[in-house]
């Protein structure tokens, strides 16, 4: 179906022709008037960078410029088209043109449209960006003799002076950091010793405010110090009088500025897209009319001009089926395949202690990440804290079946299922498929039959019932569609039938308790159950000569048992060990941009040869983890007593898999029991670990032996080393 379909005789096409020459070299100037634009908003944002936490922002100018300079080709080439228009012999050399041609001005139309949008749209953008800046600005206030920071002083002062503003949302923000330079405080005054005391940080803070906070139109001389004490100033009340001070914050103040600037941009370029608009639609009736004319003798004939020769939609898929059509071929070409490692949350869990007041430490959080992180200030300024309600670590599984409050039984459940379901805890088939039927029998009762058990899992999908890994499959793309619709009927099948096991007749239900109770004793089979989880990374073995060193991510959980280190991607257990099996130590650094370093020390067997294996631990959080491990250590020491002597004798997790009974007498060189043990996810692979082997009395097996304290090998978890500690009856409050 034609679109907008014209009859244009030859005169008409002749003025189409002129007026629109005219017009597009009216746009022309449009497009270098928006260039104009871009760069004069560029300008002033970038005067205003030391400020600005980001440089998102930018993305409006840097549009305004691109579009800019291409309206101007295509203008350019619209009055070429338009001028040729005028002889019917030199139309048809266009011909084969037009039609990338629109396209190129259509996307570039659009485009300008969408920066007049994004002039609108930027201002939570601009306003998160400067809140983060300024906050930046007023800290670094008093660093003039730091490199990089020298010139913020004065950057803030004509800030606040140029704009009449105070602080970041008002005056109040410099009562919240030492703004005054330590070479200029006077340490022996007891006034100055009073304050730096009082603070928990121990900075100088003053309810005072710098000089270009001042209001000069203010008929009392300024006071910008003591702002809130009324006895230290005559005829003065804080509460009740004007502060002879800005009040406005400066990012108030610079977000309305930048708005008001990029609003009236946006109108200006609104007025050139719509310039730009009439000339593409123009040209294009232009073109059309001017096609029917081609191979006819009479060349003043009345000819008909449109604007789309089909549907609008049958238009835009013409356009991109071609598109899509290529995407597809690339996405089946092994040249094109590519391996999604998935995206890993470096965050430390950190669990608080009765004493800690949250919205303090939400507060204070970017100080204390300087003061105890080595993150770079980039990523110190973006980084916010995350308060969740999470179990505790040091609770004793055997307390908490002791529970039977079902909304403390859900949280521990909802916890639980989530770290299931993102293969936080790795397990076996048995368990995830008891899990998810527990599950389902939580969520939708225990009395559906086979129809509506099946149904109710279509629906919600198998990844809302077992773990991602497991639902989607982990093989290749075209073994995952030949497999997919067989995989996921066998998975739905096996959650069936341990749903039927758990089902009970219609018009009976199970308790809630007991479910829940169920789901949880199943969790508790697993080692790692409640750990905290820290992130890591371990070096890949070498397979080649020519292969390069690489690294494997791991999540290391640490509990009251022991370590477990486990493979982010392939979800399964790497390294499991109790206190009284290792030993551990925490190294910086040696070149500044590496990560911290945990040492994990435990014994092993090469060739048959019993020697001593180290583990490297690449990580950021990797001083935070030998901590938690000695407190740990320390308080099951001082909790269980003579406990470790007993356990001497049992098996580790990296040596019985859950479920396997320990009559294995072969032990940790035992091979038959090695190949038994790969079965399960959640025993110890320590056969595919780069580690660092030699024997214990200093014979090294190879050159590989690091530069280690002599307390590294001292500190066992069995020895008597660690000082007790008082504990309460149950492990909650550690």
């Amino acid at each position: 179906m034609v679109v907008m379909k014209m009859k244009f005789p030859f005169e008409k096409r002749v003025k189409l022709a002129q007026g629109l020459w005219l017009l597009s070299w009216c746009a022309t100037v449009a497009g270098a008037f928006t260039f104009s634009l871009g760069c004069i908003l560029k300008t002033e944002l970038r005067r205003r960078a030391e400020v600005m936490d980001n440089s998102d922002v930018h993305v409006v100018p840097n549009t305004l410029m691109v579009v800019g300079l291409a309206s101007l080709g295509i203008n350019y080439f619209a009055s070429k088209i338009c001028q040729d228009a005028l002889d019917a012999g030199r139309f048809p050399r266009w011909k084969s043109m037009l039609k990338p041609y629109f396209a190129v001005s259509c996307f570039f139309t659009v485009l300008m449209l969408l920066s007049v949008i994004m002039s609108y749209a930027m201002k939570g953008s601009l306003e998160s960006s400067l809140k983060v800046g300024l906050r930046n600005g007023i800290r670094f206030y008093k660093d003039t003799d730091t490199p990089g920071r020298c010139f913020q002083k004065q950057n803030i002062d004509r800030l606040q002076m140029e704009f009449q503003c105070c602080g970041n949302t008002d005056f109040k923000d410099w009562f919240e950091f030492q703004w005054i330079s330590n070479r200029y405080l006077d340490f022996s005054s007891k006034e100055v010793k009073d304050r730096i005391k009082s603070n928990v940080d121990g900075r100088y803070l003053v309810d005072g405010v710098p000089f270009s906070c001042c209001n000069p139109t203010s008929p009392r001389p300024c006071i910008q110090y003591q702002l809130t004490n009324n006895s230290a100033h005559y005829n003065y009340e804080y509460q009740t009088e004007e502060l002879n001070i800005y009040l406005r914050g400066c990012r108030e103040a610079l977000v309305n500025y930048y708005m008001g600037l990029m609003n009236t941009i946006g109108a200006g370029v609104l007025s050139v897209f719509l310039l730009q608009a009439s000339v593409l639609v123009s040209l294009r009736f232009l073109q059309t009319a001017m096609e029917a004319v081609e191979g006819s003798e009479n060349t003043e004939i009345e000819t008909e001009g449109y604007l789309l020769e089909k549907s609008v939609k049958e238009t835009v898929m013409e356009y991109i089926e071609p598109v899509m059509n290529h995407g597809a071929f690339k996405a089946s070409s092994p040249a094109y395949e590519q391996q999604e490692e998935g995206i890993l949350l470096k965050r430390a869990e950190l669990q608080l202690k009765a004493r800690h007041q949250p919205y303090k430490l939400c507060r204070q959080w970017q100080d204390l990440l300087y003061r105890f992180t080595e993150a770079s200030e980039e990523d110190i300024s973006q980084d916010e804290p995350c308060l969740q309600y999470r179990r505790n670590v040091f609770y004793p599984k055997s307390k908490e079946l002791q529970i039977n409050d079902e909304g403390v039984l859900k949280l521990l459940y909802e916890e639980a299922r989530g770290n299931i379901l993102s293969g936080r805890y790795p397990c076996d088939p048995e368990h995830w498929t008891g899990l998810g039927a527990l599950s389902l029998a939580l969520h939708e009762g225990t009395g559906l039959d086979g129809q509506q058990c099946s149904t109710t899992i279509r629906k919600k999908k198998l990844s809302s019932f077992l773990p991602a890994h497991v639902a989607m499959g982990s093989g290749g793309l075209l073994s995952t569609l030949r497999g997919k619709s067989s995989r996921q009927t066998g998975l739905e099948q096996n959650l069936m039938e341990e749903y039927r096991k758990i089902s009970t007749p219609a018009g009976s239900s199970a308790e809630p308790t007991q479910l829940l109770h169920q789901y949880l004793n199943t969790c508790h089979a697993l080692p790692y159950y409640g750990c905290a989880f820290f992130f890591g990374e371990i070096d890949k073995p070498v397979q080649g000569i020519l292969q390069r060193v690489r690294r494997k991510a791991v999540n290391v959980g640490i509990c009251l048992e022991g370590v477990y280190v486990m493979d982010v991607k392939e979800k399964h257990v790497l390294l499991g060990l109790h206190f009284n099996e290792l030993s551990w130590d925490h190294s910086y650094p040696e070149e500044q941009g590496d990560s911290h370093i945990l040492w994990l020390e435990f014994d092993g067997d090469e060739d048959g040869t019993p020697v001593n294996k180290l583990l490297k631990i690449y990580s950021k959080q990797a001083e935070l983890m030998s901590g938690f491990i000695e407190f740990c250590v320390e308080l099951k020491s001082a909790s269980e007593g003579g406990a470790a002597a007993e356990m001497d004798g049992e098996l580790s997790p990296s040596q019985q898999p859950a479920g396997q009974d320990g009559g294995n007498k072969n032990g940790r060189g035992g091979r038959r029991g090695m190949l038994r043990r790969q079965s399960s996810v959640v025993c110890s692979r320590v056969h595919s670990l780069n580690t660092i082997s030699y024997v214990d009395n200093g014979k090294e097996i190879k050159r590989l032996k690091p530069k280690r304290a002599a307390s590294f090998f001292t500190r066992q978890a069995s020895a008597p080393t660690y000082s007790a500690v008082q504990v309460t009856e149950s492990l909650e409050q550690g």
